[in-house]
């Protein structure tokens, strides 16, 4: 639920761009206190350009709450790019090169010997003595070590490379390849099915954090404190906070419907099937709810592409 822009929403705005902070995590910060998207875009736009804010501004609530959680951060981090394109690049004054004078030698300091060719020569000698016997420790051990064979524990089924990941949503939940997510262990599941995460972020004025799968194009929400969770598939791939290195480039099904990145959207909304309980809004956002799961499909940058695809865990 927004509510009107108060005064230590405006402070907090005025703040945060004194100290230089990009306008995706001002906006971030805004939406966090409950702030809407487009009225925090517009005050950080109107704060920077040295416009008079009046408040408090009354702004209309959103039609739906729906599963739509984790899109109003990543919603701040996309539409912020607009504004970072035309905010000035600070740079570093380059170091200044130290002044390096010739050395002149002085009469008085006394002269540095060379060692002489005998003792070269012994020097070398010690240095090849040295190598041959690690050399001959080296192999006399891998030789006569007792080799250790150890039992290979069967592992739990998981997905395969980036490039055959599946994302379903079907009678039985939330799976990724063949292992089912859950609120309680989604993050020991996407560990065990794709290793540790690349980054860890964490939501400002939030305890919520984000577990970005970079090479794989997923982002897990997890509130610490027992909130919503939420798993995120990234079509963009564009990097940042709230966005992975790499597009998710596998295969997304919902009740055994595959949905690509650029399926228009109004074909998915006649699909009874698929559970849309809304048709694309001005926000961009289609919502859904299948077999009990809460889920969102985002077209934030053009109507006929996908950005963001998020699924609740329960």
């Amino acid at each position: 639920m927004t509510h009107e822009i108060v005064q230590s929403d405006v402070d907090l705005a005025r703040k945060l761009l004194a100290a230089k902070y990009p306008p995706s995590d001002i906006l971030m910060a805004l939406t966090r206190r409950g702030v809407g998207l487009d009225a925090a875009t517009q005050l950080v736009e109107d704060l920077r350009q040295g416009k008079l804010v009046n408040y408090p501004m009354t702004l209309l609530p959103k039609k739906s709450e729906g599963p739509v959680r984790a899109i109003s951060t990543v919603a701040a981090q996309r539409t912020a790019r607009e504004i970072e394109a035309t905010q000035p690049q600070y740079s570093s004054p380059a170091p200044r090169q130290p002044r390096i004078e010739e050395y002149k030698p002085s009469d008085e300091e006394p002269s540095i010997e060379e060692p002489s060719a005998p003792s070269r020569l012994k020097l070398w000698l010690i240095v090849v003595l040295v190598l041959v016997v690690a050399g001959a420790a080296f192999v006399a051990f891998k030789l006569f070590a007792p080799s250790k064979v150890s039992a290979r524990q069967p592992e739990a089924p998981v997905a395969r490379k980036q490039a055959g990941l599946t994302v379903a949503v079907n009678a039985r939940g939330l799976q990724l390849g063949d292992a089912l997510l859950t609120r309680d262990s989604a993050l020991q599941t996407l560990c065990r099915a794709l290793g540790a995460p690349s980054r860890t972020n964490h939501v400002e004025n939030s305890t919520q954090l984000i577990y970005a799968y970079d090479r794989h194009g997923l982002l897990l929400y997890s509130q610490p404190d027992g909130g919503d969770d939420q798993l995120v598939l990234d079509f963009d791939g564009e990097g940042g906070r709230t966005s992975t290195l790499s597009a998710f480039s596998g295969t997304f099904k919902i009740a055994d419907q595959i949905i690509r990145p650029d399926v228009d959207p109004q074909s998915l909304t006649n699909k009874k099937s698929l559970g849309l309980t809304n048709t694309l809004s001005a926000a961009r956002v289609l919502s859904g709810r299948y077999n009990d799961l809460g889920y969102f499909l985002a077209y934030l940058k053009s109507p006929q592409r996908m950005s963001l695809a998020g699924i609740d865990l329960k």
